[in-house]
């Protein structure tokens, strides 16, 4: 096919809706590649599937020393095997298993263990059979040997599965310097500008926003509107994320506002 009558094809399909737009990949030297996957066509016209890799792949995975669960790291591994399985030809295939193999020995898995882990899914379907009933997990945060143990009582006790939960992440233990605003929660104030009346309100969202959403809201007639309001609110509590304005407090303030409230 024309480059043209790509172009001419592509601007076709995508002058249906702005939102929903095409792209399209050329071939080059014979390969096109296609969710990770490269497509190569041979010399007999037969198609060759490989997996594909950017330059900055890094080849890093979950490293066997780690603080998870060994749950996760077969998990690396037999994703890994499953997907060549599944994807690569017969001619690739042998490579990709040797690569795949490096990359993990890299990542210090044991070779008995790898080799074991291959031979599973070679021998395993990739789906699982048809009207199977789903299974019951419970999900249980890793503390190592202790952990294990409680998963082998739910095991043998129920017909419960058990799935692990990695909690001590450098993440976790390293503090979060980035300030926080004060202006997400608290109750806020609109002043009339005609008369002495007031309205009070209480949001535990962004207080600019929900501002806005209320001038909004008067414009359009969705609020009542005997007054006139502005944006030049004060903020009487404004708190912190995290915290929910003292429902004492705010009953005081409507009190103290009852006589001049605008309703």
């Amino acid at each position: 096919m024309k480059e043209k009558d790509l172009s001419r094809i592509l601007d076709s399909l995508n002058s249906f809706h702005p939102n929903i737009q095409f792209t399209y990949e050329v071939m080059e030297n014979k390969k096109l590649l296609f969710l990770g996957t490269m497509i190569e066509i041979k010399d007999d016209f037969s198609l060759g599937l490989s997996i594909y890799r950017k330059k900055t792949h890094t080849d890093k995975y979950l490293h066997f020393n780690s603080n998870h669960p060994s749950a996760h790291k077969i998990s690396v591994m037999d994703s890994l095997f499953r997907i060549a399985i599944n994807t690569c030809d017969k001619e690739k295939l042998f490579e990709e298993l040797n690569h795949i193999k490096y990359v993990l020995k890299l990542n210090n898995y044991p070779h008995a263990v790898i080799e074991r882990r291959l031979e599973h899914i070679k021998s395993t379907p990739s789906r699982p059979k048809e009207n199977q009933d789903p299974i019951k997990r419970v999900a249980l945060p890793y503390m190592g040997n202790s952990t294990i143990q409680i998963a082998r009582a739910i095991r043998s006790l129920s017909d419960f599965d058990v799935c692990y939960i990695p909690v001590n992440k450098i993440s976790t233990l390293l503090s979060n310097n980035k300030q926080r605003t004060t202006d997400k929660v608290g109750v806020y104030k609109f002043p009339c500008n005609s008369c002495p009346k007031i309205y009070v309100g209480e949001t535990g969202r962004n207080l600019p926003i929900r501002i806005r959403e209320q001038l909004a809201d008067i414009r359009n007639k969705k609020a009542r509107q005997y007054h006139i309001f502005t944006s030049e609110t004060i903020p009487l509590i404004p708190s912190r994320r995290t915290q929910q304005p003292s429902l004492k407090l705010k009953d005081k303030l409507n009190k103290d506002a009852s006589k001049n409230h605008c309703t």
